[in-house]
């Protein structure tokens, strides 16, 4: 087996510590919902593999795919059969996730934890979306429009901090994200993240 290595980036606010070098150090690299990289390359480099997106998130243009080398698109829509055996895989004590479920950078994560050939993960900007912090590290006129609505139905402030709990659960995300830790302790992890990980 050829192990890999994997950088796996999400979009809290802590992508702003990482660094075009630390990113580039891994083998691959999977991004999360789309993340914005113009003006952002030297924290999170121009590469990826793993393009990790529901539909509701704007797609890039064919130059930034191809800039990016065209990374592979996973759909991770509720309804898409790879979502759908994720969910359906998790243990009783996780059915508390709401219809939103898991986020698309947890489910990236169990993506590539779970395959065998991938031994060194890093996870950067898994920030697991509290109440009253920010939600992305760019800025808010780069947000994606879909979640327009979001500003106007009281879910974020004018400057983009979530005034609610996450529809993803923060506490149930953490609580699985420790469980494959502990699950696959032959691996090594990485973290760049904002929340109190222990």
């Amino acid at each position: 087996m050829h192990e890999k290595s994997i950088a796996i980036l999400g979009k809290g606010p802590s992508v702003a510590r990482c660094t075009k070098e630390f990113i580039d150090s891994f083998d691959e690299v999977a991004i999360c919902g789309r993340p914005v990289f113009d003006g952002y390359e030297e924290i999170i480099g121009r590469r990826a593999h793993w393009d990790f997106a529901n539909d509701s998130a704007v797609e890039y243009s064919s130059e930034m795919k191809e800039r990016l080398g065209n990374p592979l698109w996973i759909n991770t829509d509720d309804q898409s059969p790879h979502k759908k055996q994720f969910i359906e895989s998790l243990p009783e004590k996780y059915s508390g996730w709401s219809t939103w479920g898991p986020s698309t950078g947890t489910f990236a994560f169990d993506w590539f934890v779970k395959k065998p050939e991938y031994t060194k993960i890093a996870l950067i900007g898994f920030d697991l979306f509290p109440k009253g912090e920010s939600f992305y590290y760019f800025k808010r006129e780069e947000w994606n429009p879909n979640m327009e609505y979001l500003f106007n139905n009281g879910t974020f402030d004018e400057d983009g901090r979530l005034l609610k709990e996450s529809s993803h659960n923060t506490e149930l995300t953490y609580e699985y994200m420790c469980s494959m830790f502990d699950r696959y302790k032959d691996k090594q992890f990485y973290m760049i993240t904002d929340y109190p990980f222990e």
